[in-house]
């Protein structure tokens, strides 16, 4: 699939500017492209965490020639696409590919710059927690009691994360570098698709004592570590590793070794 450009269409299930009505893209046909259409095993799924700048990201999508379902559209589809892309969470995804092994794709933001966006957005509550509302389970999130509870919800969240490319918002240059090397066929315009021309973060030095303890913090700071790894940032070192020592290309994230963007 390196390489390759797909034409195809766009199709949208949400006011998101890009409109209810297919459009056709690039009709020049590509050698193989039907032969590497049938050898993909699922779609490529785009997690789009609110005010993450997904917009650019989808925008991306849609004129990459893939063929692309947005949101709800995903949902009721009774065509094969290329990517799927939205505010989907995994357990959507997964009822409808029938499986776990598909592509992802999904960029994180300071988890306080990213709520006040979002509230700003006009969201409510529920804008907190996202990557665990995506990856993990929207409905169980507000019952959580208990540090086992929250242990194992996290875990569970940072084993799907791990299987996905990873942006940060904050870091554009290793964000850009990281999709585009993932996905070559799919993020052709650098500037279209991660624009690097803000000031951005927040200082982990300013987290409150609740905000440092927070699970969605634990999962931005998983995903900086994540994004070294998959950027090959960190050079081969030894570790010790539940028990036992390991040589990891990238880094480790609390106890959690991570070599080559995988949980190991």
């Amino acid at each position: 699939m390196t390489g390759m450009r797909f034409p195809g269409r766009i199709i949208s299930g949400s006011a998101n500017g890009l409109g209810e009505v297919g459009l056709s893209l690039h009709m020049n046909r590509v050698d193989g492209y039907a032969t590497a259409l049938k050898e993909r095993k699922a779609p490529v799924v785009f997690f789009d965490q609110r005010s993450t700048g997904g917009g650019k990201i989808r925008q991306a999508l849609s004129e990459s020639g893939a063929r692309v379902c947005i949101g709800q559209a995903c949902d009721s589809l009774n065509q094969e696409v290329d990517v799927m892309a939205g505010h989907l969470s995994w357990a959507q995804v997964a009822a409808r590919v029938r499986r776990e092994d598909f592509e992802c794709l999904t960029v994180f933001r300071h988890p306080r710059s990213r709520r006040e966006a979002c509230l700003d957005f006009g969201g409510t509550e529920s804008c907190n927690d996202e990557p665990l509302r995506i990856f993990w389970d929207q409905d169980r999130i507000n019952s959580l009691s208990g540090e086992k509870d929250r242990g194992d919800a996290l875990n569970a969240t940072l084993t799907r994360i791990s299987k996905c490319a990873v942006g940060v918002y904050e870091r554009c240059e290793d964000s850009r570098q990281n999709l585009k090397r993932r996905f070559p066929s799919l993020f052709v315009d650098d500037a279209l698709f991660f624009p690097c021309d803000k000031t951005l973060g927040t200082s982990s030095s300013s987290l409150s004592s609740e905000e440092a303890e927070s699970l969605e913090q634990a999962t931005y700071e998983f995903a900086n570590a994540l994004l070294d790894s998959q950027t090959a940032k960190k050079q081969t070192s030894s570790v010790e590793c539940h028990g036992r020592t390991v040589r990891l290309r990238s880094c480790r994230y609390r106890n959690v070794c991570i070599d080559r963007g995988e949980i190991v």
